[in-house]
């Protein structure tokens, strides 16, 4: 006898995927005959054991479901949130009314990322550089993503609390994306497309980061990539974007408040993959 439910997952199964590839024959495009399938070998279990497997991986596909409708959910919250507290007409019991205007030039300065290194310098040495990637993925770099490169004094340095523009681009959308540094460590220069801002100490660095990630921001940061095939953005003209600076209670509650929301959506996150493991581990075991 034969349970439906777990035939339907044995063969999705990655042992039941590998008996598959070897039988594939083909160059640009690869078939198998019913014959050769057909005389495959599979070991069933007792029909009782094979209902409670197809039960378990069922219950498995239901909790990854509304994992992933639970992810939804949050991230259309955190950013209407998001939004929300960084919008500069917000009517929040918070606001105290002391938001100004200001150049982003007037809060710090701007220095360029990695120049003069060709190929051979990258993927060795005792310093590290944030890639492309980290600074257009995470409005907090990640520690994580770095590449190992040599000492160069003739660099500049990344320091804590450095904000960190890309600066070129494929698409107007990924130009001028903002990524906060907030780390102590020695020796961390930047990729050669993007460019760094050192804040002064009149603003949160870590509101800025947010700040600048804003939708309103985002925007007018479009307009100023140029380019057909590949867009461009000068720290002139980026210097030259004025940005709604709140009282400092108010920027360290709003920074505060998205750090949180951020750490419950990592939180999700890392339940959605610990499921995603889980279930890798039961299909490789339980269908032999």
């Amino acid at each position: 006898m034969f349970d439906n439910l777990f035939n339907s997952y044995n063969f999705r199964s990655p042992n039941f995927r590998r008996k598959m590839y070897i039988l594939a024959q083909g160059i640009s495009r690869y078939n198998i005959s019913k014959k050769a399938v057909l005389n495959e070998t599979i070991c069933f279990p007792k029909i009782s054991e094979q209902k409670q497997i197809g039960k378990l991986i069922k219950l498995m596909n239901s909790l990854l479901s509304l994992q992933h409708r639970k992810m939804e959910l949050e991230n259309q919250t955190s950013k209407a949130i998001y939004n929300y507290l960084f919008d500069k007409n917000k009517p929040f019991y918070f606001k105290d009314n002391k938001t100004k205007k200001v150049f982003l030039k007037e809060l710090g300065t701007t220095y360029s990322g990695l120049s003069g290194k060709n190929k051979t310098d990258f993927g060795h040495g005792k310093a590290k550089y944030i890639t492309y990637l980290n600074v257009n993925k995470n409005t907090i770099a990640n520690h994580n993503l770095l590449d190992l490169i040599e000492i160069d004094k003739k660099q500049n340095e990344v320091l804590n609390g450095d904000i960190l523009f890309t600066i070129s681009s494929e698409t107007p959308e990924e130009v001028g994306l903002a990524s906060l540094w907030p780390y102590d460590d020695t020796n961390i220069y930047l990729n050669s497309f993007c460019f760094g801002f050192r804040p002064n100490s009149k603003i949160n660095n870590l509101w800025l980061a947010y700040e600048l990630r804003s939708l309103k921001i985002r925007k007018n940061m479009y307009k100023l990539a140029q380019g057909i095939s590949r867009y461009n953005l000068s720290k002139k003209s980026v210097l030259n974007l004025q940005v709604d600076v709140p009282s400092d209670a108010e920027q360290n509650f709003d920074s505060k408040f998205v750090k949180l929301i951020n750490i419950q959506t990592k939180f999700l996150s890392n339940e959605r993959n610990e499921l995603l493991l889980l279930k890798k581990f039961l299909l490789q075991n339980l269908f032999i």
